[in-house]
């Protein structure tokens, strides 16, 4: 085999196996996901290639737990931020109020960079963001400019970073039916469902190009 014919095997070896980012936006604006109004559906694996409402959604390698509802937008005290139909609403219909509920976002093969996502509020809530080996942050978020009236926040943007991990989990820590969340963004590493690969991967690619490379320059010395 000539040095282009191993190079070109190396590498194509190396692009089948290795990850893409690909950028991932949750929206909850779907046909099927977004409920009639005063509804509400679990989103569940929706966003991984489920079915909710007859509906398949997108194959975006992301899955949400327990009390992880679509709700309309108009739903909310205010308006979706994005002129979108639907927003996510953590809600379990059984708890008091306001209750504290943990709802978690499984995000398969990981995502690495910054989550952002929009949120508004009545109550302070919590994210944490959680790798392979434990938990790589904590932040918690409070509305601000609440009233009776208006008891939920105005529409904000937040921004957290994994600081170089890939994250495979998000835990969202808040009251039921006090917390609404749109657009979830994050650059997902690799094929949904797929794996991501060993960090040795890329040093073993970095041989196997230098010693290509050594055999080419034997030969035209020879």
């Amino acid at each position: 085999m000539n040095k282009a014919g191993a190079l070109g095997w190396l590498l194509a070896g190396w692009v089948a196996g290795s990850a893409w980012a690909g950028p991932v936006t949750l929206t909850f604006d779907q046909s099927g996901l977004v409920p009639a109004a005063g509804a509400s559906n679990p989103i569940g694996n929706f966003y991984a290639g489920g079915s909710v409402g007859g509906m398949t959604g997108p194959s975006d390698g992301a899955t949400f737990g327990t009390f992880a509802q679509a709700v309309t937008a108009s739903t909310s005290s205010n308006a979706g931020p994005a002129n979108g139909l639907g927003v996510f609403l953590l809600l379990d219909s059984a708890a008091t109020p306001s209750a504290p509920l943990t709802t978690t976002l499984t995000i398969s093969p990981g995502f690495s960079g910054t989550l952002t996502f929009d949120w508004s509020a009545r109550d302070n809530f919590t994210v944490n963001l959680f790798d392979a080996a434990g938990q790589l942050s904590s932040t918690t978020f409070a509305p601000s400019n609440t009233t009776i009236s208006s008891p939920f926040s105005a529409w904000t943007n937040a921004s957290l970073t994994t600081n170089g991990a890939v994250a495979t989990r998000v835990s969202f820590v808040g009251g039921s039916n006090a917390l609404f969340l749109d657009n979830i963004a994050f650059n997902l590493q690799g094929t949904p469902g797929g794996t991501v690969p060993e960090p040795g991967s890329t040093a073993l690619v970095g041989l196997g190009l230098v010693a290509a490379w050594a055999v080419g320059r034997r030969r035209r010395l020879a």
